[in-house]
C-alpha cells in the first residue's frame, strides 16, 4: 500500500515554483530578479510572487564551538503564498521586513539542536554572528522548503535584495504564485 501525505503548504494546487533552463548548458538556472519583478508585474497572472536566497549563519553561544548552518533569506511574501501550519509561533510578515527586525524562523530540525525543542522558544534570542535574532517561529518536520538542509529562515531585507540582474545574485530563486 502508499500512503500520500498532503504537502505542507496551505493550498499547494496555487502554488508554482519557476526555474530558467540553459539550453546550451543542459542546466536549470535560477531566474534573474528581473525576470522575477516581470512576472509579479503581469496583471492578473500572479496573486504574489516571493524570491529566497541560500545564505548561511553562524551560532556562537558563549562556551561553544560556533556551528554554521543554511538558511534561506526569504521576502515578505514567502510564507504567505505557501501558509505552512506552524508547529509554534509564526511566520516571517512584510512588518518585520518594514521595521528591520532582526527575526528567524526555525526549522524543526534546528529547535531541536540549538534549542532541545524547548516550547518556551519564541521569543527567545539566537546568537548569530552578525547578531542575535528572536526566535518568532518553528516548522514542523513536514516543512522543508527550499531543502531539507535549511535551518532557518531569515527576512531578505531590502539592502540585501538582489539588484536586477546582477550577476553576484546568480542563486535568486523566485516562487511565484
Amino acid at each position: 500500500a502508499v500512503v500520500l501525505e498532503r504537502l505542507p503548504y496551505g493550498d499547494p494546487a496555487r502554488v508554482v515554483v519557476f526555474d530558467a533552463y540553459n539550453a546550451r548548458q543542459s542546466a536549470s538556472a535560477m531566474l534573474t530578479p528581473a525576470e522575477a519583478a516581470g512576472m509579479a508585474g503581469e496583471d492578473g497572472v500572479f496573486e504574489r510572487v516571493a524570491r529566497y536566497n541560500w545564505s548561511g549563519e553562524t551560532l556562537v553561544n558563549p562556551g561553544e564551538r560556533p556551528r554554521e548552518f543554511t538558511v534561506a533569506m526569504v521576502t515578505a511574501d514567502f510564507f504567505a503564498i505557501l501558509s505552512p501550519r506552524m508547529l509554534l509561533g509564526r511566520a516571517i510578515e512584510p512588518g518585520d521586513i518594514a521595521s528591520g527586525a532582526r527575526v528567524i524562523v526555525l526549522s524543526h530540525r534546528e529547535w531541536q539542536r540549538a534549542f532541545g525543542g524547548d516550547p518556551q522558544v519564541i521569543g527567545r534570542k539566537m546568537p548569530l554572528a552578525y547578531g542575535d535574532a528572536e526566535v518568532i517561529g518553528v516548522l514542523p518536520p513536514s516543512f522543508q522548503y527550499p531543502g531539507t538542509d535549511v535551518g532557518g529562515w531569515l527576512p531578505m531585507f531590502p539592502r540585501f535584495e538582489p539588484k536586477p540582474d546582477a550577476p553576484e545574485y546568480a542563486n535568486a530563486r523566485y516562487v511565484p504564485t
